[in-house]
C-alpha cells in the first residue's frame, strides 16, 4: 500500500500518510511476533528432537524436567543450542531420572515354544500328534 494510492482513494494527504504509518506499524509488530513464535517453535522442537534421539520414552515428561527456555534460548551458528546436550545427558545419566529414557537391552521373550521337545514318532520319523506330546510330557502312554 502506498500514499499515492490511498490519495487516489480519496484520502487527504495527511490521512494518507497517518494511515499508510499505522499500517506499517501493524505490519511490523505481526512480523516480529511471528518471527518470535517461529524462534519458539523451533527452539521447542530443538528440545523435543533432542530428548527423542536420545530414547526418552515420554518426550513431554522429560521436557517439563529440562532447564530449557524456548523463549529466550538462542541457537549458535550450526543451529545448535548450547546447553541443551548437555541437560539431555544429564536427564540420562541421572538415577532419579534414568527411568524416563529407554535401555538398550534386547527383549526378553518368554513364552510357549512350539517346537521344543518335539520327539519324532517310532514309525516312519512322523512327529507326534498332540494327543501323543501331551500324553509324553506329562508321562503317560497315549491310547
Amino acid at each position: 500500500m502506498t500514499e499515492e494510492f490511498l490519495q487516489g482513494l480519496g484520502l487527504a494527504p495527511e490521512t494518507a500518510a497517518q494511515v499508510l504509518g499505522e499500517h506499517t506499524r501493524v505490519l511490523e509488530e505481526a512480523r516480529a511476533r511471528g518471527e518470535q513464535a517461529l524462534r519458539r517453535e523451533q527452539a521447542e522442537g530443538a528440545a523435543r528432537l533432542a530428548l527423542a534421539q536420545a530414547g526418552a520414552r515420554n518426550v513431554k515428561a522429560a521436557r517439563a524436567l529440562l532447564a530449557f527456555d524456548p523463549e529466550t534460548a538462542q541457537p549458535a551458528e550450526d543451529g545448535a543450542y548450547p546447553g541443551l546436550e548437555e541437560q539431555v545427558a544429564a536427564l540420562k545419566a541421572g538415577e532419579a531420572t534414568a527411568f524416563l529414557f529407554a535401555g538398550r537391552e534386547e527383549p526378553r521373550l518368554s513364552g510357549f515354544r512350539p517346537a521344543e521337545g518335539m520327539a519324532l514318532g517310532e514309525e516312519g520319523g512322523a512327529a507326534l500328534t498332540l494327543a501323543e506330546a501331551v500324553a509324553q510330557s506329562m508321562n503317560m502312554e497315549s491310547d
